[in-house]
Parts: C-alpha cells; structure tokens; sequence
C-alpha cells in the first residue's frame, strides 16, 4: 500500500507540474509558424514514463490534456495535437522494453497497424470517403482524415498499453543507456513526424485558423512541421531522461525508491 500510496503521489506532483509548464508556455514557450509552441509541458510526461512507466506516463499525459482542453485557448484542438503528439515518444520506448518478451504479440501489433492502416487509406482514397491530398472534397471528411492520424496513434498506444499491464517486460534502467536512448528517441520522432504532417494539415489547421489543406501546405511546408516536432520531442525526452538517469531521479524517486 506504502508503494502504491507513493507512486500515486509522485504522478500527481508530476501531472501538477506538467500543468504548471503548460498554463506558463504563453511566457516561456517558443511559437512555430503553425501554432504549436516549443515548451516543456511534456517532459514530465517523459519523466513519468522514465520513473514508473507506460500506464504512469499516460496517467500525467491525460491531466495535462484536460489543463489544455478548460484552461488553454487552443482547448480539444490542442489537447489532441498535444496527445497526438506525445503518445508517440512514449509508445517507442515502452515497445523497446517489451519486444524482449512480447516478440509476438509485437510482431502482430506492428501488422496490424501496417496492413491496417494501409487497407483504411486505400479504402478512402478509392472511394471518396478522405479526399485525396490536395483534390477537393466535404471539409468534413478532410477534418476526419487528420483526426484519424490522432486516431490511430491511440490505438496503437492502447495495445501497448494491454501489454504493458502483463508486467513483461525489461526494467526501466534499459532505457538509461546512451544508444537505447537515442534509438528509441529516433524511432519516436520518426513516428511523430508523418502523424503531425497530416494532423496539422487537414485537422489542427483547417478548424483552429480555417484554412483549408491546401492553404496549409502553402503556408507552412511540411519540413517545417517536422523539424519542429523533432525539436519539440528532443528538448522533452532530453530534460525527462538526463534527470531520470544522470542527475539521479530514476534511483531516487522512481520505482525503485518505491519498492525500497
């Protein structure tokens, strides 16, 4: 119970900090050409996933969704571009730890996700349901096409989360090594980037300044959205993991702590 008690506060000071760092990004953050601003909301997020892991990570990522849809002006827009967007830097570290023991299941979760969203874009783009990039269409169903970018990162965060809660998988110290870090921060930004592109285009965009896809993409090219991404998921996962594992948090305060 003292473990459990523990924990609980420590992703609750942990929520109550993301918040904080997301309430104060209108003075410290960084403003992109497209609405999104280069903070640190997210690192403690990152912090979380380091100390406690997955479902801990996703606990702080939810409360700060919330901050972002009642307090924030960006409201359901931003929250989902903020989950949309952080999901996939949890996601690749926690499939890291579990591939050692869930090979199959990750084997299979990784088809599904490939052969699935493959038959869902060919499926729209050969009978008009999503527009195809730049042609014309009902705005309606070009806001679905960037909300299902959204959409399927969730769902591919919550088969990770179904294996997660098996409790197979590697200690959370695997990911204190230099090489792992950087692979698994690769992979998350590679993932990242295609999720955003879309997003922006043809979700964030379209409702939050009424511009329509193609206007984007006229606007802000798509490297732009990606090199802002990328830094926005180097500057979290860099903070979160030098504090979780050079300056000390992982032995002091994470699970470990915990079950001492």
């Amino acid at each position: 119970m003292a473990k459990q008690t523990y924990e609980i506060a420590a992703i609750a000071l942990l929520a109550a900090l993301a918040a904080v760092l997301q309430l104060s990004n209108g003075i410290v953050g960084i403003p992109s050409p497209f609405g999104m601003k280069l903070d640190l909301a997210a690192a403690p997020v990152l912090l979380a996933l380091f100390l406690f892991g997955f479902e801990s990570a996703l606990s702080v990522l939810a409360v700060l969704g919330l901050v972002i849809v009642f307090v924030s002006p960006d409201s359901f827009i931003g929250a989902s571009m903020k989950l949309g967007a952080t999901l996939p830097m949890l996601v690749v570290p926690a499939l890291y730890l579990l591939y050692a023991k869930n090979r199959a299941a990750i084997a299979a979760i990784a088809a599904l996700f490939i052969v699935g969203g493959a038959l869902a874009f060919s499926l729209a783009w050969n009978t008009g349901i999503t527009p195809k990039p730049l042609a014309g269409g009902p705005q309606e169903a070009r806001y679905l096409y960037g909300l299902s970018a959204l959409a399927v990162t969730a769902l591919l965060a919550f088969g990770v989360y179904l294996l997660w809660s098996r409790g197979r998988a590697l200690p959370l110290s695997a990911l204190g090594n230099e090489r792992v870090a950087l692979l698994t921060l690769y992979g998350g930004i590679a993932l990242r980037a295609p999720i955003a592109v879309i997003a922006v285009y043809y979700y964030a965009l379209p409702l939050y300044a009424g511009m329509t896809p193609e206007a984007a993409m006229a606007a802000v090219p798509a490297a732009v959205i990606v090199i802002w991404n990328a830094a926005q998921g180097i500057v979290e996962f860099a903070v979160a993991w030098l504090l979780a594992y050079r300056y000390g948090f992982a032995e002091r305060y994470g699970r470990r702590a915990a079950d001492g």
